[in-house]
């Protein structure tokens, strides 16, 4: 059984693009963290400033552990000036 991690987040206005940026590179990193099944970013097809992150991990520690080595000070801080709100954050399994 897999644990997947859904988040979703909102761009700050007129930084839909440059998040979109960021996000594909944290996805890049996510892909290359040891337990990592997957994972595909998602755009809303309406909203072009709305975007999700789709993650399977071979479990909840994995996830932890991935997000401890990789969310770097200046990771956190452009993700910080990017983001208006982040909708969804949660674990399910499956």
């Amino acid at each position: 059984m897999s644990t997947w991690k859904f988040g979703q987040f909102q761009a700050r206005e007129g930084k839909g693009a440059e998040l979109a940026e960021l996000l594909l590179e944290i996805a890049r990193r996510i892909r290359s963290s040891e337990g990592s099944r997957s994972c595909r970013l998602l755009a809303h097809t309406e909203d072009t400033a709305r975007f999700a992150i789709l993650e399977e991990w071979d479990g909840i520690e994995a996830h932890k552990a991935s997000v401890r080595e990789n969310a770097t000070e200046d990771l956190r801080g452009r993700f910080a000036a990017l983001v208006a709100e982040m909708t969804a954050s949660d674990y399910f399994e499956g």
